[in-house]
């Protein structure tokens, strides 16, 4: 478990993360997601002691990580590509990381073949492509076999079913019973893995929830409506209490009426329809309007 009360990181002037509180819980895949700059990595670097708070608490297990006996048994963490040298071989390079950290040698065998590694085992590490080197350094943070494990930009680097295959390791390893925080700029690559997510902002958690949370706080209904004279109706559904705004040249976009009550008030305005479609938020849309143009693509 990782507990984050009131955590606080200032930079002079900048607020890299502010006030955040969050319970990681084992079990589920949690996904730490916001545009670039929203404090997703200094979080990170936080829990794992790299840098001292401003204010507040991070703690793994009960512990500050820095406290923790035997940290590779407990916390899995790849922050960065696996710094390997690009001369070894992928078994020699995790046979040095297990050995080095008082971990039996048979576990390497057992870790390549939980992240699909069985036949590289002798290639050495500059001739992998992304993925495969992605996937080495998912086979690092799994060498101590840890309760807890931390990965900034799981399906980074990966073909889309690599991505594919990324999400349901994770799902089953949290499945196992272990604390699972990932990371990422986009929410749709995630959306597959994670169950929960916390959303930063500028430093801030806006949200907080599961993928059906998020689109349920930001499903205000709406209804796409097209029809011959679309400046005439945006403003008699205006003056009738509805939100309304372009959705391009012919269509409006329409909140606060249902669309039968459109409907009567076209007949009634004697305006004629060519579509009246309801509208149905999605993960990306909920996600977007969370943290605005900041959102990668």
């Amino acid at each position: 478990m990782i507990e984050l009360r009131h955590l606080t990181k200032r930079y002079r002037t900048t607020t890299a993360v502010d006030d955040l509180t969050a319970t990681i819980g084992p079990g589920v895949v949690t996904a730490l997601v916001g545009p670039h700059g929203a404090g997703k990595t200094t979080l990170l670097r936080l829990v794992l002691g790299l840098v001292p708070p401003t204010r507040g608490t991070a703690t793994v297990m009960g512990r500050r990580y820095a406290d923790l006996p035997d940290p590779m048994r407990r916390v899995g963490v790849l922050l960065d590509p696996p710094g390997a040298h690009g001369g070894l071989r992928v078994r020699d390079h995790l046979l040095w990381l297990a050995r080095s950290n008082g971990i039996p040698g048979r576990r390497v065998a057992e870790v390549c073949g939980l992240t699909g590694l069985e036949g590289a085992g002798r290639r050495r590490i500059r001739t992998l492509p992304p993925g495969l080197l992605l996937r080495l350094g998912i086979a690092g943070t799994l060498l101590g076999d840890p309760d807890t494990l931390i990965i900034d930009g799981p399906t980074t680097g990966f073909a889309p079913a690599g991505a594919t295959w990324a999400g349901t390791l994770l799902r089953t390893l949290a499945g196992a019973g272990r604390t699972v925080l990932v990371t990422g700029r986009r929410i749709d690559e995630l959306d597959g893995a994670a169950d929960r997510f916390l959303v930063l902002n500028r430093g801030r958690l806006v949200a907080d929830g599961s993928a059906d949370d998020l689109v349920r706080a930001d499903a205000a209904e709406s209804v796409l409506v097209r029809c011959d004279d679309p400046g005439y109706l945006a403003r008699r559904l205006t003056a009738a209490g509805a939100g309304v705004r372009f959705a391009d040249r012919d269509a409006l976009l329409v909140t606060g009426l249902r669309g039968a009550d459109i409907h009567r008030l076209t007949v009634r305005c004697a305006v004629r329809l060519h579509e009246l479609t309801p509208q149905h938020t999605t993960l990306e849309q909920a996600y977007r309007d969370l943290v605005g143009s900041r959102v990668a693509r």
